[in-house]
């Protein structure tokens, strides 16, 4: 019994330094160890059970990794969009007619960008949130975005005009920000005429989102305009969950005025 034991702990041992490897991979560790003896050795480790990461608002936390402290930036923006806007401080509420959201406060979807506030103003994080009809959007940029620093801030709607915010804006860990106060937090003062003698709204109509409104997006528009479509279109310029001539109604100012993007040069 004793020499079976024996052969078996050398074929073992064979058997370890044929498949030996060097392993890429890492672990998480709580403790380890490394021993030798007689020209053999032996390390171990010992891993974390679990693994997962945790957010609470603007903090992160991975648990089973010991980590910096991450502050993310939260942005509270207040945005109208012309074509969407029915009065009383409210829009259509899009999302919900044409059953894309069962919210039936959801407007549309709108992508809010943290830009460089020096040249060449490049992206550095970009986020989608959920508009309101009262005009409330919220996103949290990630950590790209260093808190209480300087950047100009861009919303993008699937057939509104790129803008920009007028100034730089100093996004802290919580930021409010309002298009809807005036023209003049675009940047140029490039938003629509001022609903209710109260509000301001990002100009409808870039269907092509090329950067201005113009023939062009006429020419996209009209097809859904004869053909009578339906739906979470993107001809779809005053939220109603129709193509009609209505929505040519909204465009149609916009083209006559060349209307288009006003952002920072370069």
């Amino acid at each position: 019994m004793k020499k079976l034991i024996v052969i078996l702990s050398v074929v073992l041992s064979l058997h370890y330094y044929a498949t030996s490897q060097s392993l890429s991979p890492y672990v998480l560790a709580t403790a380890g160890g490394y021993f030798t003896s007689g020209g053999n050795s032996l390390s171990w480790t010992m891993g974390e059970t679990f693994n997962t990461t945790l957010q609470n608002g603007g903090v992160i936390l991975t648990q089973g990794q010991q980590q910096p402290y991450v502050q993310l930036t939260i942005l509270n923006l207040k945005v109208f969009i012309e074509g969407y806007y029915t009065g009383s401080g409210l829009m259509s509420n899009c999302l919900n007619i044409t059953g894309v959201s069962a919210n039936p406060l959801d407007a549309d979807f709108v992508t809010i960008s943290a830009m460089n506030a020096i040249t060449p103003y490049a992206l550095v994080d970009e986020q989608v949130g959920t508009l309101k009809t009262n005009g409330d959007v919220t996103v949290t940029f990630g950590p790209a975005v260093i808190p209480n620093k300087l950047y100009y801030i861009k919303v993008n709607q699937r057939n509104t005009v790129d803008t920009w915010s007028k100034n730089p804006v100093l996004l802290t860990p919580s930021t409010i920000y309002s298009f809807i106060s005036s023209a003049t937090q675009a940047f140029g003062d490039n938003e629509a005429k001022t609903f209710d003698n109260l509000y301001a709204a990002v100009y409808s109509g870039d269907i092509n989102k090329d950067g201005a409104v113009d023939a062009s997006d006429f020419l996209d528009l009209d097809p859904s305009i004869q053909n009578g479509d339906g739906g979470y279109l993107v001809g779809d310029i005053n939220g109603d969950g129709g193509v009609d001539a209505s929505d040519f109604l909204v465009i149609d100012p916009n083209i006559q005025n060349g209307i288009g993007a006003n952002v920072p040069i370069p």
